[in-house]
């Protein structure tokens, strides 16, 4: 072969990868554009609910409130009502059993 054939081979493969460089980056820029598309959906989305959460900062006036910090006998005096009012809160929270549990395996 002669130079200028070696020098034709390398220019198409030049041409060629610059064209599969640019069709990969414009897939990219079109995958980009689509996750700021959601980005901004998504922080549109927050702004919407981020007044509705109650943070745990916000119900808990003194650390003395904590459960960590409490008596264990105070704990159990008071798990037999709290669960009595969780249950009153949502009545469908044991209507359907868990998942099958396996039993002792040897």
């Amino acid at each position: 072969m002669s130079a200028w054939a070696w020098v034709l081979v390398w220019v198409l493969l030049l041409v060629g990868s610059a064209g599969y460089l640019a069709m990969r980056g414009w897939t990219l820029w079109g995958q980009v554009r689509e996750l700021l598309a959601e980005l901004g959906i998504a922080a549109q989305r927050l702004e919407g609910v981020q007044g509705q959460v109650l943070l745990p900062e916000d119900q808990i006036r003194e650390p003395g409130q904590l459960a960590v910090f409490a008596p264990p006998a105070v704990l159990s005096e008071e798990r037999p009502a709290t669960g009595r009012s969780l249950r009153r809160r949502n009545p469908g929270r044991r209507a359907t059993p868990g998942p099958a549990r396996a039993g002792d395996v040897h």
